[in-house]
């Protein structure tokens, strides 16, 4: 490899990378601001690769249903042993201005949650 392609691998990485903290703190902050609670379901707990899985929640918000996702390590819900708390109900924090923004709150299961990577 030479100088010139490994410096536009690092550049083109950190690029990704400073767009991956940017969309979390935007969202974080759009969350902060104007951010409204429901109550969402659990609806889907898939297993990616290795040791990945996704999350996948749906909530209402004025009679629309949405959905979001989020990365997480393999957990089971302590009273029922479901894996990713499949069924269970949690709070969900989304954005007044823009409701497909949110975030679900697993309580004592937020140790498994990963970052967000929108893709």
């Amino acid at each position: 490899m030479t100088k010139k392609s490994l410096i536009v691998l690092i550049s083109g990485i950190l690029i990704f990378v400073s767009f991956v903290i940017y969309k979390n703190l935007d969202e974080s902050n759009l969350l902060n601001k104007d951010g409204i609670v429901t109550t969402g379901e659990v609806v889907k707990f898939r297993h990616l690769k290795k040791s990945s899985y996704r999350l996948f929640y749906k909530y209402k918000v004025d009679e629309k249903y949405y959905q979001g996702a989020l990365p997480t390590i393999f957990f089971k819900c302590d009273n029922e042993g479901k894996a990713g708390c499949v069924g269970n109900k949690f709070n969900v924090i989304y954005s007044k201005s823009d409701p497909s923004v949110s975030d679900i709150n697993l309580e004592k299961y937020n140790r498994y949650k990963g970052m967000h990577l929108y893709y």
